[in-house]
């Protein structure tokens, strides 16, 4: 059943420092929410789409689709919204939230397959199919955790972090937002194939994929 803005997550299904921290951090404002502070919150989902530097590790998995280093995939699924979206839900929650109020800003759940589908079907360069256990993905995180990262002084190619995140299934309920703030969003092929060309533009992908990609029209 898709989470949604009353659903609490206990501290041992959060992984890593960054959600734990993002999580204390929310209970945190709504503590001074509820002294008085006229704040409300907003809470994205995945967000895919132009102008991802970094890249986050969500345009991470579409540069690594991209640049053909994703054998197979996890069976989990996602909220994609497009980054465009997630900022006009930020300026929508400024001008609209009520004190106190959180919302969701998502976009569509997708499965991870239906995701790399879109992925393959723009671009036409083909699609992982191999589906990869979640024990499996767990045992690759943890051996590249110890190997590249600990004794290799590398950024490991599976982070335990994702790899853990990986075996849960993360959607979510943004009617919420969409009622009270008037929130909209575009289809989540919008997004990926947004991510996708920016990536591309940007120099990100290899000359041989790059070659190979058939933007779909």
């Amino acid at each position: 059943m898709p989470a949604n803005e009353g659903s609490y997550a206990g501290l041992a299904h959060l992984f890593g420092d960054y959600k734990r921290t993002k999580y204390v951090a929310e209970h945190e404002v709504l503590r001074a929410a509820a002294q008085g502070l006229d704040v409300s919150l907003v809470l994205p989902t995945f967000p895919l789409g132009p102008g991802d530097l970094a890249p986050t590790p969500t345009g991470k998995l579409v540069l690594d689709f991209l640049n053909g280093r994703m054998p197979g995939f996890v069976d989990t699924a996602m909220n994609v919204v497009h980054v465009d979206d997630l900022a006009l839900g930020h300026v929508a929650a400024l001008e609209r939230g009520a004190p106190g109020r959180s919302y969701i800003v998502g976009g569509e759940n997708l499965s991870m397959q239906d995701v790399l589908a879109e992925l393959a079907d723009c671009t036409g360069l083909p699609m992982p199919r191999i589906r990869v256990p979640r024990v499996l993905a767990l045992s690759i995180g943890l051996a590249s955790q110890v190997v590249q990262a600990g004794l290799l002084r590398r950024q490991p190619a599976v982070p335990l972090e994702a790899a853990r995140t990986s075996t849960r299934p993360m959607i979510f309920d943004d009617r919420r937002a969409r009622a009270e703030l008037g929130y909209v969003s575009r289809p989540a092929r919008a997004a990926i194939e947004d991510s996708a060309r920016w990536f591309v533009d940007g120099g990100y992908v290899s000359a041989d994929r790059r070659v190979a990609i058939r933007w779909r029209a």
